[in-house]
């Protein structure tokens, strides 16, 4: 508003300016300067006074005046307005003002034009200086001309959200649809856009366009700087889409970011987004591929097995929490823990646990079961992941079903009390902490992933037993066990096994299973003898006096600190030789 009343106020100073005549509130102008008077030159406008009689008297003013006779605008600017009442008539008066302005019945100055065009007339001979021209008032030594560009591009753009359903007319879609619900745009054009939408929406149909407006910050390159033309910093959307695709794009921007700040665009950014598309594409096509000839039914509960109900119950969860996330707009938010339950929690743990019933398994209601909560998993987990990604995530929605006829206008996923199955939450998420312990033990220990280890699931808790008894199958393939055996005791274990430490339970694995102790020993000596070698050649460096004194005090320092990680390493791998003969 600020920038528009500005833009009124640099109209020209010559006598008899119709716009002296506009009824400002007095408390509403302030007699600021703004400095640039050859901009304000350039700007000299004549105004029809047509609109005046409307607004005169209406709009109350400090000093007990309605009509400012002699108020000179030129060079000055709205500085401040205190009275929240005033603001509608200001918006309407701002609006009537620009678009006079723009419309038929306003007219400028314009040198060396030799006729005046007035609606459909046209006055051929140039009328003479001091001549007063009937809706115009006087010239002062100018030719007019009527403007010709009716609407300039912002105010086009005020028009937005009625003038796409009809308006003028009453239509159908304009009494259905206006006003609107969410404005999402930059903060950038705050003023140049979002401010003019309110005032016209107010002047043309009386009501405001929206009821929120969502700022969202904007995008620069990886230096932080806004993308320009004159920088040549700038990234056409269409060459990332075409190498990545609209679904990546889209998903980088909305990620990664603090709600309202500028994001910074980096291309590997993108590629992680692409990654997870083609995770998303692979877990549905593992699905499809295992559902292909067989008719999947809705199994009875009894049937779901506790790696099931976790998922659906963490399915649960995450419906409620994008939900509740997405309507506080905080979507950045919303679209990570879809992303964290699809990738970890459905492709990297459930799929991986379901395999081992589809491939090792001939209980027929117990693979049903499998690809029927795969596919209702799958199917909702798209649903949330639509409004982000929506071109592979319509694709594949209507690849795997056939109920529904498109996912922009399917039912977006409740919560349901039904499927909060919080004690198979937490028994699952008992044998997922001993899996991770397994893995990093083995990692630790450098052990193949294809040698597989007799594992011991030792506790006297029942609830731990029952949970790894009906896990067992998956347990034992994430584990990479062998066999998994389930006791209350340590009897029968040998007392140099691995141990992994859990909530009332312990794993352990015999140590000759996962190791072969007479390469390993091999191994450890190759490395001590390895060690010992850098060991000596760093410190030979460091005792020479001329390498001390002639080297830059960085490579003294780096081998140094070598030196330091290379006796920690010798340290390590002769504790381990000594344990092992």
């Amino acid at each position: 508003i600020f920038q528009t009343v500005i833009s009124v106020a640099q109209m020209g100073d010559h006598p008899g300016n119709p716009v002296a005549d506009l009824p400002f509130p007095a408390h509403l102008v302030g007699a600021e300067p703004i400095g640039d008077q050859q901009q304000a030159q350039k700007s000299q406008q004549d105004f029809s006074p047509c609109f005046q009689e409307r607004y005169r008297g209406q709009i109350p003013c400090g000093t007990g005046e309605k009509i400012l006779p002699d108020c000179n605008l030129t060079g000055q600017a709205i500085d401040d307005f205190h009275n929240p009442r005033s603001l509608p008539l200001l918006l309407e008066l701002l609006t009537e003002v620009l678009f006079r302005r723009l419309q038929l019945v306003g007219s400028f100055f314009v040198s060396g034009f030799h006729r005046l065009v007035r609606g459909d007339a046209h006055l051929v001979d140039a009328p003479a200086a001091g001549s007063v021209i009937p809706g115009y008032g006087k010239l002062y030594g100018r030719f007019v001309a009527q403007e010709e560009d009716v609407l300039d591009t912002w105010f086009s753009s005020a028009l937005w959200p009625f003038s796409t359903l009809g308006w003028p007319d009453k239509t159908e879609d304009l009494d259905y649809f206006y006003p609107t619900d969410v404005l999402v745009t930059g903060y950038d054009i705050i003023f140049f856009w979002v401010i003019r939408m309110v005032f016209s929406g107010y002047a043309h149909t009386g009501k405001c366009p929206f009821n929120t407006v969502l700022i969202h910050g904007l995008i620069r390159d990886d230096q932080g700087r806004k993308m320009s033309k004159s920088l040549g910093n700038g990234i056409d959307p269409l060459e990332v889409i075409d190498k990545y695709g609209a679904d990546a794009l889209r998903l980088t921007i909305i990620t990664g970011n603090a709600p309202g700040n500028d994001m910074r665009f980096y291309w590997d950014r993108v590629e992680n987004s692409r990654n997870f598309a083609n995770k998303v594409w692979n877990a549905s096509r593992f699905i499809m591929m295992n559902m292909e000839g067989k008719d999947i039914v809705k199994p009875d509960e009894k049937d779901l097995e506790p790696v099931d109900k976790w998922i659906l119950s963490k399915l649960n969860d995450t419906v409620k929490e994008v939900t509740a996330n997405m309507e506080a707009f905080e979507l950045g938010i919303a679209v990570s823990k879809i992303f964290d339950f699809i990738w970890e929690e459905f492709c990297d743990w459930y799929i991986e646990m379901v395999k081992p019933r589809l491939y090792n398994s001939d209980d027929v209601k117990s693979q049903n079961a499998a690809l029927y909560t795969l596919r209702e998993v799958l199917i909702d987990a798209l649903k949330l992941l639509h409004p982000y990604m929506p071109f592979i995530t319509e694709e594949i929605f209507l690849t795997i079903q056939s109920e529904e006829e498109s996912i922009m206008i399917s039912s977006w996923p409740e919560y349901s009390e039904e499927r909060a199955y919080t004690k198979e939450e937490k028994e699952v998420e008992i044998i997922k902490e001993a899996v991770r312990g397994i893995r990093n033990i083995r990692t630790e220990m450098n052990v193949p992933h294809s040698r597989k280890a007799l594992v011991y699931v030792v506790s006297d808790n029942d609830d731990i037993v029952s949970a790894f008894n009906d896990g067992k199958l998956f347990f034992t393939s994430l584990a990479m066990a062998s066999e998994v055996i389930i006791q209350g005791d340590k009897s029968g274990i040998a007392d140099d096994a691995v141990s992994v430490v859990i909530a009332n339970a312990t794993i352990y694995m015999p140590f000759a299973d996962l190791v072969d102790i007479e390469a390993e020993i091999a191994r450890l000596t190759k490395e001590e003898e390895r060690l010992n070698s850098e060991i000596a050649r760093c410190k030979g460096m460091l005792s020479n006096e001329k390498f001390i004194s002639k080297a830059p005090e960085a490579k003294v320092n780096a081998e140094k600190e070598k030196l330091a990680n290379y006796e920690q390493m010798l340290s390590q791998v002769s504790e381990r030789l000594n344990s092992l003969k």
